[in-house]
């Protein structure tokens, strides 16, 4: 209860004489649901005696906050002690926040002579009493703090209120989705688990705004307003995209469904992928040899055949929206291939039962192949090509058909023996691979001397085939040792073309100053040279002492190695360099300490601490379709490869010096890049947009091994 009071001005006459108003506020109640408060104000006047002012009329009324809310009339005594003229009782509205001032004025005036009466006021002009304060009322809650942020997960929410026996609806939600209702009967705390359905509100991004709402309830009745916040909630680190089954599928070759090496593509696909929850895939990513690609297909094939061998791991990342990735790998083998071979193939004069005979009418071929297994699918098709020396086209045998030998002989019969033939073996796998052997010329029956019917051709040695020639099998031999020197027997191209039939003994029944012309590579061991031309000395007829000059076509090096009964003794070695004759013999002292053969590799070391390694690599066709830099055109696959050496060839981390050459039938280069003492890179390139086949590569490097 609030009591106010206010002196009035003196009475007329009376300078000490004054009439006091009062006005009494009482609050009688709140009402929270309404946000009002009940009060009574009265309104009273004494004066400065009393009885007195009764006989005239007094008008007289209470003002709240500039409402006049009540109003009467009378003819009172006014007296010593406060008379009560009005009491009025209502409710008054807070404010929103539950404060509430109000003011009280009065008025009051009397008709009749005014010098003794009380100060006049009227109703728009109140005498104003005072303010008085009321009881603030509760109103709604607000939020604490705040804690957890990552959906899935819980997050606890704190509520401050104003009343112990308030209680809230607390609701959240994320972008467009439903509101989530906690209740309503919450205290001053809440923790929840945020829903991993609102996942599906980012699903291009980590994170997004979650929404709460909170409402103050008093009883079932609404308390002010509800109050909203803002929080940042995160997706968790694990939830991420999966990587389902990835399939590796080779592109068939002949009913196989084997990775080949430089036969096939391969086909890498990947199903039962999923983005992270609420996500959606943006991309896959595939990688591995010959392989590298980001796409938005679940499958990719290479480019071009896989040349690498061995066991292949590639590798499929799956990248959603929100940027999250996962990877798995699977594996595939793939298996070596080689175009197949024949080395050596002989073929000779014999009888019907295949024993050696030089008057023999049969022709017997004999030959050792090599393949690739490819795992043991591989096998192969022998066909002996043979012709009359004085025809154009050949006759075909097929001495193997799909065979899985690694060796086979033909016996040919029906052979004219008044005629030489010239007979070699092509080879042909299941993969395509294909390859010829070296040709064998078979000369007719063994005669001193022939003459043809017409008497015109002779032969020495042999059959006589041709009029008007004369036709030597024999060599041409002289006592005298200056006619020797002088006429070289010419023993014609690859005499001795294989490496199993490169022995001081075969050398030694060539004959001695006899010559023979290679222009092919890989028939004899460590041949220097593609081309060059052999001069071989022996002792005489069926001598195993052999000393050979070997020339290289058209100017080159000299190069000389000699054997005898027990074999050869080393290999070639280089006696003169045609650029500086002088600079580049070979010093006596210099001599080879370790020599080998490994794989594709051969490399010598010499005592003087030089290391020399070659390096050959049949690889058959290539696409030079990709355009590279400055107009050229290569393959993915060539554009690059690293080579790894075998060990200990050069001195760790020495820096040998390579060259690389390659052959085909187009216009092609190869470059050696960053060699180093355990590995070289080389590319293939053409200045052309071509398919090249037959592709065969050279590789000569040099450094030091100590």
């Amino acid at each position: 209860m609030a009591t106010l009071t206010k002196t009035l001005l003196p009475i007329s006459g009376y300078s000490d004489q004054y009439y006091t108003y009062q006005c009494v506020v009482t609050e009688n109640s709140y009402s929270i649901a309404n946000n009002t408060s009940n009060v009574t104000v009265t309104f009273s006047i004494k004066g400065p005696w009393a009885p007195s002012f009764y006989e005239w009329t007094t008008y007289y009324g209470i003002v709240v906050d500039g409402s006049v809310k009540n109003t009467g009339s009378s003819a009172p005594y006014i007296s010593t002690s406060y008379v009560q003229l009005l009491s009025w009782t209502g409710d008054v509205a807070h404010n929103a926040d539950g404060t509430k001032s109000i003011n009280v004025g009065v008025y009051l005036y009397q008709s009749g002579p005014s010098n003794y009466l009380p100060k006049q006021y009227t109703s728009s002009s109140p005498f104003a009493m005072g303010s008085v304060s009321l009881t603030t009322i509760p109103r709604a809650s607000s939020f604490g703090t705040i804690s957890g942020n990552t959906i899935g997960s819980d997050m606890t929410v704190n509520i401050n209120r104003n009343n112990s026996s308030f209680t809230h609806q607390l609701m959240y939600k994320l972008g467009n989705s439903s509101w989530y209702d906690l209740g309503t009967d919450i205290g001053t705390q809440k923790t929840f688990t945020i829903s991993n359905e609102l996942l599906a509100q980012v699903p291009n991004s980590t994170s997004g705004t979650l929404q709460l709402l909170l409402r103050t309830l008093n009883g079932s009745t609404r308390v002010g307003s509800d109050v909203t916040q803002n929080v940042t909630v995160y997706v968790s680190d694990s939830v991420v995209p999966t990587v389902g089954t990835i399939s590796l599928d080779p592109v068939d070759v002949n009913g196989h469904n084997l990775l080949i090496q430089s036969q096939n593509k391969l086909t890498v696909s990947v199903s039962g992928c999923s983005a992270g929850s609420g996500s959606s895939i943006k991309s896959y990513t595939f990688t591995g040899p010959g392989i590298s690609s980001t796409t938005t297909s679940t499958s990719v094939t290479s480019a071009s055949s896989i040349s690498n061998t061995g066991t292949l791991t590639y590798t499929v990342k799956v990248t959603d929206n929100r940027g999250r990735t996962a990877s798995k790998s699977a594996t595939i083998t793939c298996y070596e291939y080689s175009a197949p071979y024949i080395r050596p193939f002989t073929a000779y004069r014999c009888n019907s039962s295949g024993t050696a005979d030089q008057n023999g009418s049969y022709v017997k071929c004999d030959y050792t192949l090599s393949y690739s297994s490819v795992n043991n699918t591989n096998n192969v098709t022998v066909q002996i090509m043979y012709k009359k020396n004085n025809v154009s086209n050949y006759s075909t045998v097929t001495s193997l058909s799909n065979s899985t030998a690694t060796s086979g002989s033909q016996l040919l019969s029906s052979i004219d023996t008044a005629s030489t033939y010239t007979i070699y073996a092509t080879i042909t796998d299941k993969y395509g691979g294909t390859s010829q052997s070296n040709s064998e010329t078979v000369f007719s029956l063994s005669r001193v001397i022939n003459i043809t019917s017409d008497g015109t051709g002779i032969a020495l040695g042999k059959m006589a085939e041709s009029n008007n020639a004369l036709d030597v099998k024999y060599q041409i031999k002289t006592d005298e040792p200056e006619q020797t020197m002088k006429n070289l027997t010419y023993k014609g191209s690859n005499t001795i073309s294989t490496t199993t039939d490169d022995t001081t003994t075969n050398w030694g029944n060539e004959g001695n100053l006899a010559t023979v012309f290679y222009n092919a590579t890989g028939k004899i061991t460590d041949q220097p040279s593609q081309y060059g031309f052999v001069l071989n000395l022996t002792n005489g007829p069926n001598s195993q002492e052999v000393h050979q000059i070997w020339a290289t076509q058209s100017s080159g090096s000299l190069a000389h190695r000699g054997g005898n009964s027990s074999g050869w003794n080393g290999t070639w070695r280089t006696i003169l360099d045609s650029s500086n004759c002088s600079n580049y013999i070979i010093t006596p002292a210099d001599y080879i300490v370790e020599e080998k053969v490994n794989n594709d590799f051969k490399y010598r070391k010499w005592n003087s601490g030089l290391s020399e390694l070659w390096y050959y690599k049949y690889i058959g066709q290539i696409d030079m379709t990709t355009t590279m830099a400055d107009n050229v055109y290569s393959n993915s696959t060539y554009t690059g490869v690293s080579v790894t050496l075998p060990s200990d060839v050069f001195l760790e981390d020495s820096i040998p010096m390579a060259q690389g050459n390659v052959y085909s039938n187009g216009y092609t280069c190869c470059q050696v890049c960053d060699a180093t003492s355990t590995e070289f890179l080389y590319r293939i390139w053409s200045p052309y947009s071509t398919t090249i086949t037959g592709c065969r590569l050279s590789v000569y490097m040099t450094g030091i091994w100590k």
